[in-house]
């Protein structure tokens, strides 16, 4: 004998006494080990091995009975399944809760095996089989012992991205069954099931078959698979690895009950069952290899009932983990109890394999979907409107849309009947009358409670989505940011959430951040950058596969999670619901077939003729004495009313934006009320647009003069304005009382209005004196002198034109109001004090501001087509009528 540590230090001598002959033991920590033999010896073991037969022989053949048994012959034993007869006639039956290798050369003898041990089955406890094989299909040539035995076939495991779902799948319920177990405070499923009797068929014992084990195991996980081998017992698992040779096997703790069937190779034998036996079986015999004893078995003959092992999903447990698309029919999509608190169901956790369900909570129950490009974010968030759709009626729950204007990626969703409203980023006015009923909504909720609304008054909860922050930000105006900070801030606590969806939070400034208490996180460019996850989250996040969208975690249960296609349809493995869309939309309507759609919000046209909004005007109160007209001039993208100017007014913007069209309606709403004696204009026309309005006043008696140049219109502005109004200052010598002053009773004759087509034209600077100077200072006397400026300004010189031209100055002033058309978004803040910025618009569409109260609004002005000669009809009054 030598100790293996001298054997290493110096092998010389010990070879030398085996050539001699001799038999020379190899000790490690006092076991024998190994031999060392002489060539002599070599043969001699040769000639051994080759009379296997005889060597076989040792072991008892059932000769006594060479016919083979079949499967019916057998005595059914529970919790063991039936295989076959040893030589005495003694039934062999393997336990169902252990874990075997079943190895065998020729693949059809090894494939009677198999078809054996699954037909034969007699299972004690509620068990499922779990197949998996590198082949299409599990052929049995058995008729199954019990056909109610929940199975799951998993084939083509060769396959690398399927061998990887089914690992997935292994190591999900794994996880799961575990989680199962610690919430349960107990050690093993048997144990659980001790303790939960009523519940035991939530956790049956699980058989996995590794068909081919050989050529799968290289695609599976080697830690899951080694847990199981070593752990399965505990968590009700049992694994049968069913190959033709060990390769990939032998890093695995195999299992110590072995099965072979003949086998080619003498090593192999050697290795499975520590003799070479198994290269001497006969066809339908096979060798049982235990800690105790080596049985060989005569199989039980095939029944000619060939068949391929149908799986049957539906039946048991088993079903695809996250690396497989799922549906909302397959995320267990259920209508909550109690509509008051939303409960969504975006798709399924694992593990445990539950629905992926968000709840949002009336302190900051927002939404936040992060997601880089091809994430899934799209699908994440139709997916949300769906599912919401299938659980609550319109009535219950609508939504506000807010996308894109180049991907429109929520297009798909605006026909579903719980959309109150979808706009692109271009439809500003939309955009705005829809975050306007929102602030509406949560004012009215803020003042009446909420026994007092009836369902007729808003939904029970509403949602504002905005596809894309990076772009609404960059252009939304200050006005629209300001509203929706409101509701992110007091909007959960009146049912109304905002979900937002961006590439990163620290997209999202820093003050709106704390406002999200849901956060649904895809894949990302930099989990760093996702604000705060835990350690357990944070991991998560960073093993999100790339290539797999709509994998994401479950940031409060700190678990890995998949949003479902939205569909009431099963799915294949590669293939999204082949109906569509429109099947999506027919399902969503019938899910409520007795509630009506949501109420759509009106919006106001891109185009309003002048006509029109007269027929619609009707003041909401009595025109005051000292105001002699009114001045509608288009309608309210937010509350789509009328909305109407002051005494003077300033239009800006760039060319082409509806500055002298707006001149046009403001004219045509004072010949439209007022005649000569008490309406006279001035009309200082930079660059002749409004040459066609001049004659036509004109010749009506209402034009104290027109001016295309600043010389021009300084003389006309000193000579006919300047003097009328300075004539109406109150002196200390007027009577004053309040009837005076509402009708305006110190002075008599008509109010002038002076038109200014571009103030910047008619500038002579502040101390230049001049038109703009005189009319500023004019302004700037009293309200109620019958002095009205209506003017326009171009937007890209406006900030500074505040201070160097007096009546763009001026116009800032009480009773005034200012419309801010299209402009570059270059230009900047409008005015200092406002929040109000240019960006572009279509002709006609700005922000109206009244200067004496601060109120803003998006308007849609009215169009006034040009004057023609004798085109003009005279109203009730003998004014003049476009």
């Amino acid at each position: 004998m030598v100790n293996v540590s001298d054997l290493n230090r110096n092998v010389s001598p010990w070879v030398n006494r085996a050539r001699e002959g001799r038999r020379v033991t190899v000790m490690k920590d006092s076991v024998p080990v190994a031999q060392l033999v002489g060539i002599d010896q070599m043969r001699y073991l040769d000639l051994l091995e080759r009379n296997a037969e005889a060597a076989a022989a040792a072991i008892p053949d059932p000769a006594g009975d060479p016919t083979a048994p079949a499967l019916s012959d057998l005595t059914p034993r529970l919790g063991q399944t039936s295989i076959g007869i040893t030589a005495s006639g003694e039934e062999i039956c393997l336990d169902l809760n252990r874990h075997y290798l079943a190895i065998g050369s020729d693949a059809t003898e090894v494939a009677a095996l198999l078809s054996a041990m699954i037909a034969g089955a007699e299972p004690a406890t509620p068990t499922e089989f779990i197949v998996g094989t590198a082949n299409p299909t599990v052929t049995l040539v058995h008729r199954r012992r019990r056909t109610d035995i929940p199975t799951a076939v998993e084939p083509n495991l060769e396959i690398a991205t399927i061998a990887a779902r089914f690992a997935e799948q292994l190591t999900g319920e794994l996880a799961s069954r575990d989680a199962l177990l610690r919430a349960a405070d107990v050690n093993s499923i048997a144990d659980y099931r001790a303790q939960n009797p009523d519940t035991a068929s939530t956790a049956p014992d699980l058989i996995v078959v590794l068909d081919q084990a050989d050529l799968v195991v290289e695609h599976l996980d080697a830690p899951t698979l080694t847990t199981l081998l070593r752990r399965g017992d505990r968590y009700g698992i049992h694994l049968w690895l069913i190959a033709r040779t060990l390769k990939g096997l032998e890093h695995l703790p195999l299992p110590t009950s072995r099965l072979t069937t003949r086998l080619d190779s003498r090593n192999v034998s050697r290795k499975i069952l520590e003799t070479p036996e198994a290269v001497a079986l006969g066809y339908g015999r096979a060798l049982l290899c235990e800690p105790m004893a080596t049985s060989q078995i005569l199989l039980a003959r095939p029944d000619h009932s060939r068949s391929s092992l149908r799986p049957e999903r539906g039946t048991t447990g088993w079903g695809p983990r996250l690396n497989a698309p799922v549906t909302l029919a397959e995320a267990d999509l259920q209508r909550a109890p109690d509509s008051s608190e939303l409960g969504i169901t975006l798709g399924v956790t694992d593990p445990p394999r539950e629905p992926y369900v968000i709840r949002p909570s009336n302190l900051g129950g927002n939404i936040l979907v992060l997601g880089q490009r091809g994430s899934g974010v799209t699908t994440a968030i139709t997916t949300l409107i769906a599912s919401t759709g299938f659980s609550y009626t319109p009535a219950d729950c609508s939504f506000f849309i807010i996308d894109s204007d180049t991907k429109q990626d929520l297009t798909v969703v605006n026909e579903f009947p719980n959309i109150a409203g979808y706009a692109r980023l271009s439809d500003v006015d939309i955009i705005e009358r829809m975050l306007a009923i929102l602030c509406q909504e949560l004012n009215d909720r803020d003042q009446v409670p909420e026994s007092d609304f009836t369902g007729d008054d808003y939904p029970r909860h509403s949602m504002v989505v905005i596809s894309d922050w990076e772009v609404f930000a960059s252009s939304a105006s200050a006005e629209q940011l300001r509203k929706l900070h409101v509701l992110l801030d007091h909007g959960p606590r009146a049912g109304i959430y905002v979900v937002i969806a961006a590439r990163s939070a620290m997209q999202i400034p820093v003050k709106l951040q704390s406002y999200f208490g849901v956060t649904v996180h895809l894949r990302v460019e930099d989990v760093s950058a996702s604000g705060y996850l835990s350690a357990s989250a944070r991991a998560l996040a960073r093993e999100i596969p790339a290539d797999q969208p709509g994998r994401c975690v479950d940031i409060r249960g700190a678990r890995a999670a998949r949003i479902a296609y939205p569909s009431l349809s099963s799915m294949s493995d590669t293939e999204p619901d082949p109906d569509g869309l429109p099947a999506l939309v027919q399902a969503l309507r019938a899910a409520h077939p007795e509630q009506p759609p949501a109420a759509r919000i009106p919006s106001v046209a891109t185009v309003i003729e002048e006509a029109e909004v007269w027929k619609a005007f009707t003041p909401d109160a009595a025109k005051p004495a000292w105001v002699p007209l009114w001045q509608p001039i288009g309608v309210s993208a937010e509350t789509l009313q009328i909305a109407t100017a002051g005494d003077h007014i300033l239009a800006v913007g760039d060319p082409q934006s509806g500055k002298t069209n707006l001149m046009r309606t403001l004219i045509n709403n004072v010949v439209r009320q007022l005649g000569p004696e008490d309406a006279q204009f001035v009309i200082l026309d930079s660059s002749g647009d409004l040459s066609d309005v001049g004659p036509l006043l004109e010749r009506h008696g209402m034009l104290l003069g027109y001016a295309m140049n600043r010389e021009a219109a300084d003389q006309i502005v000193a000579a006919k304005v300047r003097p009328v109004i300075e004539g109406r200052v109150l002196t200390a010598d007027t009577p004053v009382n309040k009837e005076i002053m509402d009708h305006r009773s110190w002075w008599s004759g008509p109010d002038i209005f002076v038109i200014v087509d571009d103030a910047t034209a008619f500038n002579s600077g502040i101390y230049g004196g001049g038109s703009s100077s005189t009319l500023a200072q004019l302004i700037s006397l009293h309200t109620r002198l019958g002095l009205h400026v209506y003017a326009t300004s171009p937007a890209r010189t406006y900030i500074g034109d505040q201070r160097s031209v007096p009546l763009v100055g001026a116009l800032a002033a009480p009773n005034a109001t200012a419309i801010y058309l299209s402009g570059k978004p270059a230009y900047g803040t409008v005015h200092a004090g406002t929040d109000i910025r240019f960006t572009q618009r279509r002709p006609g569409h700005g922000v109206l501001l009244d200067w004496d109260t601060g109120t803003q609004q998006v308007v849609q002005t009215s169009l006034s087509a040009p004057w023609s000669d004798g085109g003009i009809p005279r109203g009730y009054d003998g004014s003049l009528l476009l």
